[in-house]
């Protein structure tokens, strides 16, 4: 099936004299990255004395193996990751190059491919024999895997540089679900370009404090007081006007820059909300709630951290409520119980945010200690429209009142709306018919001018 050219032969030589250099990775006993990087460097010399012959370097990651990894413990873990090179090796040729990249990635040169194809056809033969699943002590586990593919050019001659494109096209194909293939392509290389510069212009924002903090009213249902503020960053770019974090979250978690933000947003929520309560009086009681990221829930010393914060700011640590989402549990579960535990033994308030959205929100409720429920804006919306999500809403409102928990319920928008949650027994709300987010001298004169009077909390300061 498969033609052995002498450019074949010459790179199976290199490459048996590479294998005696480089370690092999002791799991899986597949080559080493920098095993790899070599023989693509001399993949990109080959291509260079000879322009029409291709390759291409495919980034394979295994989706959800952290969960099943947790789940089923470290040792299922290592006989899947070995399964895994197996079934990989199988589906190339003796002169390809299969490595372990770290974790659950792995690596693979095909030299002297006929066609851009050729490249997707292996790929989809590696998605095959993965959904096969794996079995392993008497359990059979799915597995699928995200798969990206850069073919090898002249403009290319950094062989990091090729593998980089190759991860960026991995990314995607598992943004679009899990056992999905993409080819690395002009758009992405525009598209990865722009997020390089972006990413610049984050660290340079951390630096030059370009953040600002806006705050949405938590209210009362009953008195239409202010509860609480949700604090949600804003980035103030020179360049790019104002920012959601839609449009930059993403990328500061890419480039490990989530931790020193959420440190920031930490800070300065809790130390504008410690002055608010020394200007007035009635805002003691008013509680500032933050969202944590993965990487800042993961994060070792993170109680440490938290503890410090409002050590410095002089925050009771009631008054800060901290939000976290399903999704961020599932890659480890026990870990992330035990931080919060921390937490909450220090007395700060646990939430649970866009609850009732993923279909394992029961279990995470079941393990973790959370004390408030925020209803997801998506059942909100369909209130007086759709009786299905009116029936989960009040589910989640039994539910909390049978577990002794806070439910808030978030995107209320209209007077039916807010009318409707009264009529189920929701206390507690945020959204836009109450107030947008605000920025910091909007949110002091609402509570001077509002809130803390007694007034309605819609009632908008002049």
């Amino acid at each position: 099936m498969w033609e052995n050219t002498a450019a074949d032969k010459s790179l199976r030589k290199d490459g048996d004299r590479l294998r005696d250099v480089f370690p092999h990775d002791p799991l899986t006993d597949l080559p080493s990255r920098q095993f790899l990087l070599d023989r693509l460097k001399q993949a990109l010399a080959h291509s260079a004395r000879y322009p029409g012959r291709l390759f291409a370097v495919l980034y394979l990651e295994l989706d959800h193996f952290a969960v099943l990894n947790e789940t089923l413990s470290d040792v299922f873990g290592d006989g899947v990751l070995q399964e895994v090179s197996r079934r990989l090796g199988r589906c190339v040729r003796s002169v390809d190059t299969v490595a372990r990249s770290g974790g659950d990635e792995f690596v693979i040169l095909l030299t002297e491919i006929r066609e851009p194809m050729e490249a997707v056809y292996i790929a989809e033969r590696i998605q095959e024999e993965l959904a096969q699943g794996i079995e392993l002590f008497g359990y059979k586990a799915a597995s699928t895997a995200s798969i990206g593919i850069a073919l090898g050019s002249v403009r290319y001659e950094d062989p990091e540089q090729i593998v980089r494109d190759a991860e960026t096209a991995m990314r995607r194909a598992k943004g679009q679900g899990p056992g999905r293939c993409a080819m690395f392509d002009a758009t992405m290389q525009e598209q990865v370009e722009q997020r390089l510069l972006l990413e610049a212009e984050l660290e340079n924002a951390i630096v030059k404090n370009e953040f600002r903090l806006h705050y949405q009213p938590i209210v009362s249902l009953e008195t239409q007081k202010i509860e609480g503020f949700e604090a949600l960053v804003r980035w103030q770019s020179p360049l790019r006007g104002l920012l959601r974090p839609a449009d930059f979250l993403h990328i500061a978690e890419a480039a490990d820059l989530l931790i020193p933000m959420t440190s920031w947003v930490l800070r300065e929520s809790c130390g504008r909300l410690a002055q608010w309560q020394t200007e007035f009086p009635a805002a003691r009681t008013l509680f500032v709630s933050v969202n944590l990221p993965k990487q800042y829930l993961e994060h070792p010393a993170l109680g440490e951290g938290i503890g410090s914060v409002l050590s410095e700011t002089g925050l009771e640590p009631a008054n800060l409520t901290v939000e976290i989402t399903e999704n961020q549990c599932m890659e480890h579960p026990q870990s992330v119980a035990e931080t919060l535990k921390t937490l909450r033994t220090m007395g700060v308030r646990i939430a649970l945010d866009d609850f009732g959205k993923d279909y394992s929100c029961l279990n995470y409720l079941a393990a973790l200690p959370a004390q408030v429920l925020k209803i997801d804006q998506s059942f909100t919306a369909k209130l007086g429209k759709c009786e299905r999500s009116e029936a989960i809403i009040r589910a989640i409102l039994s539910l909390g009142e049978c577990l002794g928990l806070d439910v808030i319920a978030e995107g209320v928008e209209s007077a039916e709306q807010m009318r409707r949650l009264q009529l189920l027994g929701c206390q507690h709300a945020q959204g836009f018919y109450f107030a947008k987010p605000l920025e910091t001298d909007l949110a002091e004169r609402l509570l001077a001018h509002a809130a803390i009077c007694g007034s309605n909390c819609r009632r908008r300061p002049n």
